[in-house]
């Protein structure tokens, strides 16, 4: 029970933890893991229930899926991560940004 949560508290990947009914000492069939893996305070750590090895395998499958998505592109043709970041460029360079410069020299 314990090793999923030492793991997830080193990587800076997601780790999955998948308790087992089959221990040795007082398991009480799997309980004792999951209680234990549960209690964890490592970030990215997900658990699943006992024995539970297809939930697991459909948990890594949506991460992997979540992680290949791209941001949508907007009308402009960039991501809105990637407008952001340039807006954040433009303001620490003090270059304006391009709407900027033509509503200023429109008021004008």
């Amino acid at each position: 029970g314990a090793l999923p949560s030492v793991v997830a508290g080193l990587v800076d990947k997601p780790v999955i933890g998948v308790p087992t009914s089959i221990g040795y000492g007082a398991s009480m069939r799997g309980m004792a893991a999951l209680l234990a893996i549960l209690n964890s305070c490592a970030a990215g750590l997900t658990v699943v229930n006992i024995d539970n090895g297809f939930g697991a395998g459909f948990a890594a499958a949506q991460m992997l899926r979540l992680a290949q998505k791209t941001p949508p592109k907007t009308k402009q043709g960039k991501s809105p991560r990637q407008r952001v970041a340039k807006q954040a460029a433009n303001r620490t360079t003090g270059k304006p940004a391009k709407k900027t410069a033509k509503r200023a020299a429109k008021s004008h």
